[in-house]
């Protein structure tokens, strides 16, 4: 209850306050500079900050999506010893690969809801660098995992590897796409819940699209084809959105 109330007076105090955000940028560029100026100096043990940097940074999320990814794998496998349908094997990939998809910008957003993005740019690895290794390690994770998926359903229920690759990465990239957007805007930044709540409606989004027929039929790989290259250039851009926010200081200014 106190830790409410000391919160609360805080945030009261701070909408008091009229930050300049030119000077802002200024002394962030100043402590980069000083930065970079001590790399150049050799005043600093690359290695060791590197070490302890990674070893002292936030790994919540990175066991929770390895786990989620240990659950859906193991029930992948599960699948694999029971007679499931090809066509309901197919939904429950378009599902979970979507599932999947949530985890990728899930990596990040927790950095942001901590509120303390601003003192990572002072940092040895600064903001972007830390969100492109966060995204990285996500990103190999779930490639692999998708990869895997793809040649078992693909070897095991005889299907096309180039169909069943579709239905696996079209849903994946869509819900990266939609999570990515919402990390985009000040609420989904600052709200996990915000997050969760996209995620649960992606769930259920899936659920009924699997429920469609004619999402299965040949003549509709086209479409899934069309949009998975719109997914890729849609989350393309969607990355430099990003990465030019944190590069400008929006994102660090309002975090």
């Amino acid at each position: 209850m106190l830790d409410r109330e000391m919160r609360q007076l805080f945030e009261e105090a701070e909408q008091t306050i009229q930050i300049e955000q030119e000077k802002r940028r200024e002394s962030i560029a100043k402590l980069l500079q000083l930065a970079d100026d001590k790399k150049e100096n050799g005043c600093i043990d690359r290695k060791s900050v590197i070490i302890n940097q990674i070893r002292y940074m936030d790994k919540s999320m990175l066991w929770v999506q390895l786990l989620a990814e240990l659950l859906i794998a193991f029930i992948f496998l599960r699948f694999g010893s029971l007679e499931i349908p090809r066509y309901d094997m197919i939904a429950y990939t378009i599902i979970f690969s979507g599932m999947i998809g949530v985890l990728l910008p899930a990596a990040i957003q927790r950095s942001f809801a901590t509120n303390i993005v601003e003192l990572s740019e002072t940092c040895y690895f600064n903001t972007k660098q830390m969100v492109v290794f966060q995204m990285t390690y996500s990103g190999i994770s779930c490639l692999l995992l998708l990869l895997v998926g793809i040649l078992f359903v693909g070897m095991k229920w005889q299907i096309n590897f180039v169909e069943i690759g579709l239905y696996v990465l079209v849903p994946f990239v869509f819900s990266s796409c939609c999570c990515l957007g919402v990390l985009l805007t000040e609420t989904g930044r600052r709200n996990m819940h915000t997050f969760v709540g996209v995620g649960l409606f992606l769930g259920v989004f899936y659920i009924v699209l699997v429920s469609l027929p004619y999402i299965y039929q040949a003549s509709a790989l086209l479409f899934w084809g069309i949009a998975l290259i719109v997914g890729v250039c849609l989350f393309g851009i969607q990355l430099h959105i990003l990465f030019r926010d944190i590069d400008k200081g929006e994102i660090l200014c309002m975090n």
